[in-house]
């Protein structure tokens, strides 16, 4: 019955609804929203993984329990891992389906669509709160089909309900009335009308007459709605009076609130919390130590994510307490603006001015409590070089089975460098069953970092999503209804991908060792592909015929729309002839490059659907200098997700051994001086013009016209090659296809 009769819902709170904006570009190997549905119910089941510091915050309260021992679990996580209004916009999606739905079935009415009722009615400029949720039209549905089963669907009195209902819920941001209600009208329509009345009332914020149209209906015992009119007439005073400072519509409030006391009284279950909102405002500081002792008790009360809420406006008071908020307060900081959280528009107060005496207080914590929060704490606001060695050697104590362990494993290597002493420690985390796929491939990275035998990047290096399945389908993640990421959702790398980290080591490698690689037969079949191609660009570059050779039976069969390309190339004799086969490969394929960490595009789909970036290539004589290595900026294993503390990328020993021969290799495809560099672009119009028999050449000449219009050209060379190829090859179809040059 409940359900059936609740069709206003109301608005406890009049927050204004804030536009999120700014964010990062979250990095598709971890999720700092908490994965997907199963790692996030694990994550509040107890097991915490790896903490990432720019995690919300709610996530990270639920964390400090768990690192003092104290349970969250899956329910209480599904209500803290939502944002503010729930997944969808406006958390009211699904229920005006379900109206908008339920009222087809209804002849006659007129047609509605899900985008004719907005939830939402401005306050003032740029503000606006919602005034229905859900459950109203959820109710309303529900409440509509029974009186359909009571009266029939034909009945002119239950279409008349349905006009009455959609006024209702266009007084959700506007201001009509309601339909008059017609003479004759039965009693059962009159009661509900007077009830969507009140609704109607309640949605235009006229609390006021809401609250008396409630009441009379709760004095009306000849009305089936008379038992709920004292807890929604004393919700709509608790509506009024939150947004004031009136001492009198405080009171009034509590004393209406006072007659839900016996537990058998319709609403009684909210009355705590409705007194709670009103104690919000204004018996602040007793508020606040009634949330800190439920927040930090033995069990969470089914309301703890909008308690949490309440916690983080209310604040610290004095500073240090509640201790959660203290803890998060520096575990979950913004650095050096403590302004601009970006996970809540409410924060704890912050008393921290700079980095320094962020770490200096988590330090300080640390010491006088021995807390393991604040271990970690200090850890992640500490880099390689803070003096951080106390901080590690107590991380080492802290055992597997520990809540805390995960994190403190990460930091620690992470502060000393990862070095191959961590590989067992690491071997042993990654083989646990528990792990959630940001864990694991956080994990990974520093195991990769660390490793002493270049094989082990075969196993080591591919990494998946927790967000995106192979098919660009979202996972469950909560990253797209928090809506805080810079990245189209669809640009997250969907499919097996090596690691950032993974991929640096293999650029820094020689063509001989990265050749090896793409061989291992434990690399996914696309990520050997990939690895493949890069080096054959680097062995056709370099001139490495012998290279390039081996890998080409490898690139043929994982490129089989350029089967004919590839046995030319192989077939083509040593010189102009094997290097212009090449060129007619890279003129094909945009995303082609030397670098995994490049702007390479692994080809796809038709050779016309092939997607990416030509570069202009040049090459080099042995000797020429480099324009220097791949470049490694920033923290390329975490983003700065997990914390403030650096991580610099130092190379496995194994790699930085084989520096000089890059290095040297680097030279020659990808030199410093253009001017005396070899042009790849330029070879092939001069190949064309020395061999105008060829049946490659008027395509080659179409592709070089592509390329700077899609990519890089050298020198005129879009003008050079559409001049030629429109003066002798002006009848082929590859001259009728190009119209235009792109200089």
């Amino acid at each position: 019955m409940k359900r059936l009769i609740l069709v206003a819902t109301l608005v406890l709170a009049p927050a204004a609804a804030i536009a999120s904006g700014g964010g990062f570009p979250v990095p598709w190997t971890i999720d700092p929203y908490g994965g997907p549905p199963a790692e996030q119910d694990a994550f509040y089941d107890g097991h915490p993984g790896i903490l990432l510091a720019k995690a919300p915050w709610a996530r990270l309260f639920a964390a400090w329990r768990m690192l003092h021992g104290l349970p969250v679990g899956a329910e209480a996580g599904k209500t803290l891992a939502e944002p503010c209004c729930g997944s969808g916009w406006g958390g009211a999606d699904a229920g005006i389906k379900a109206w908008t739905q339920a009222r087809t079935a209804v002849p006659d009415a007129p047609k509605i669509d899900d985008t004719s009722i907005d939830p939402y009615r401005t306050v003032g400029d740029f503000a606006a709160v919602q005034t229905c949720f859900n459950e109203a039209f959820r109710t309303a549905a529900t409440t509509l089909q029974a009186r359909i089963a009571a009266h029939g669907v034909a009945d002119p009195w239950v279409k008349a309900w349905v006009l009455a209902q959609d006024a209702v819920f266009a007084g959700c941001n506007g201001s009509d009335g309601l339909p008059p209600l017609a003479t004759g009208a039965p009693d059962w329509l009159r009661a509900d009308y007077a009830y969507q009345q009140a609704a109607l009332a309640l949605y235009q914020r006229h609390f006021k007459a809401a609250e008396d149209q409630f009441l009379a209906i709760a004095a009306d015992t000849a009305s089936p709605w008379s038992p709920y009119g004292p807890y929604l007439a004393a919700r709509a005073a608790v509506t009024a009076a939150l947004p004031t400072d009136d001492k009198v519509a405080f009171a009034h409030a509590r004393t209406l609130l006072a007659a839900l006391d016996p537990p058998d009284v319709f609403g009684h279950a909210g009355q705590a919390r409705l007194l709670g909102a009103l104690a919000f405002r204004d018996q602040p500081d007793e508020r606040r130590k009634a949330l800190a002792a439920e927040l930090a008790g033995p069990a969470l009360p089914p309301t703890v994510a909008a308690d949490f809420k309440d916690s983080r406006r209310l604040g610290q008071s004095p500073a240090g307490e509640p201790a959660y908020l203290d803890w998060i307060a520096v575990f979950g900081r913004t650095p050096d603006k403590p302004e601009a959280q970006w996970f809540d528009h409410f924060q704890a107060d912050q008393v921290w001015k700079t980095d320094a005496d962020a770490l200096a207080h988590a330090r300080q914590r640390w010491k006088d409590t021995g807390d393991v929060a604040w271990l970690l704490a200090a850890m992640i606001w500490s880099g390689p070089g803070d003096d951080a060695a106390d901080l590690v050697a107590a991380a080492r104590k802290i055992a597997p089975d520990q809540p805390a362990y995960l994190t403190a494993l990460y930091h620690r290597v992470r502060l000393a460098g990862p070095k191959p002493d961590d590989q067992a420690d690491l071997d042993a985390a990654l083989a646990r069953t528990d792990l959630a796929l940001s864990d694991r491939n956080l994990l990974l990275a520093e195991r990769v970092l660390a490793l002493s035998d270049l094989g082990d990047l075969a196993r080591l290096g591919p990494r998946t999503s927790p967000c995106v399945t192979p098919d660009d389908t979202d996972k469950g993640c909560l990253v797209t209804d928090y809506g805080m990421e810079d990245l189209p959702f669809s640009t997250l790398r969907p499919d097996l991908r090596f690691g950032d980290d993974a991929a640096a080591i293999l650029d820094q490698l020689p063509i001989a060792e990265r050749a090896k690689l793409a061989g291992n037969a434990a690399l996914p079949p696309g990520l050997g592909f990939d690895l493949a191609f890069t080096t054959w660009v680097r062995a056709v570059l370099t001139g490495d015929d012998a290279t390039a050779d081996r890998l080409t039976p490898r690139l043929k069969a994982g490129l089989p729309q350029l089967t004919k390309e590839w046995d030319t190339y192989l077939a083509a004799r040593p010189g102009n002839d094997k290097r212009f086969a090449a060129w007619f490969i890279l003129a094909k394929v945009p995303g082609a490059d030397v670098d995994l960490r490049g702007p390479y595009t692994r080809p796809q789909g038709a050779v016309a659907d092939f997607d990416g970036h030509w570069r202009n290539w040049l090459y080099a004589p042995a000797g020429a200098k480099s324009v220097g290595p791949a470049a490694i900026d920033g923290d390329i294993v975490c983003y700065g997700l997990c914390g403030q503390g650096a991580f610099p990328v130092a190379m496995p020993a194994p790699v930085a051994a084989m520096a000089d021969r890059a290095a040297a290799e680097r030279g020659r495809f990808m030199p410093a001086d253009a001017a005396k560099a070899g042009s790849v672009w330029e070879d092939v119009l001069a190949y064309v013009k020395a061999h105008a028999a060829d049946p490659r050449s008027p395509e080659a000449l179409y592709w070089v016209v592509r390329v700077s219009r899609f990519g890089t050209g050298h020198n005129r060379s879009s003008y050079r090659a559409f001049m030629l190829l429109h003066e002798r090859y002006k009848n082929s179809s590859w001259a009728k296809e190009t119209k235009y040059f792109y200089d």
